[in-house]
């Protein structure tokens, strides 16, 4: 899985979920960086954020789909409304989540993504993760 936030602690608290529950993960701080990653390896699931300083999510999610058109994407935004559904599409998102969203919601939206049945509640389900404003 590939982790993309320009926000460290977000980034950090993404990546300790999922990998108690067996994914490896990689962590990218912007699109640029996640980018990179990509043209090292593929990625079951990407989960970005949309606003990052240079280049942002919707850069980033092009430049993706440019090499790969079936990686599903997750997209954590506090800023929704700059992902309109049309473009959604366009861009073959998966689902977009708003900040601050739970770990529960979180989980649960990979596991519907990756087809997967839920793995069962996480002792800290109600908490937050996402809960930076970028």
């Amino acid at each position: 899985m590939l982790v993309v936030d320009d926000d460290k602690e977000v980034r950090q608290a993404i990546s300790r979920l999922f990998t108690r529950v067996g994914f490896e993960i990689t962590e990218a701080e912007n699109g640029e960086e996640a980018l990179n990653c990509l043209s090292v390896r593929s990625f079951d699931l990407v989960i970005t954020d949309l606003n990052m300083p240079g280049k942002n999510g919707i850069e980033f999610l092009c430049g993706l789909r440019a090499r790969d058109s079936r990686t599903p994407i997750i997209v954590l935004t506090a800023y929704g409304e700059e992902l309109s559904p049309h473009r959604c599409w366009q861009l073959n998102v998966s689902q977009v989540l708003e900040k601050p969203v739970t770990r529960e919601r979180l989980l649960s939206s990979v596991w519907s993504v990756l087809g997967k049945p839920e793995q069962g509640p996480m002792s800290q389900g109600g908490q937050h993760v996402g809960i930076s404003e970028g």
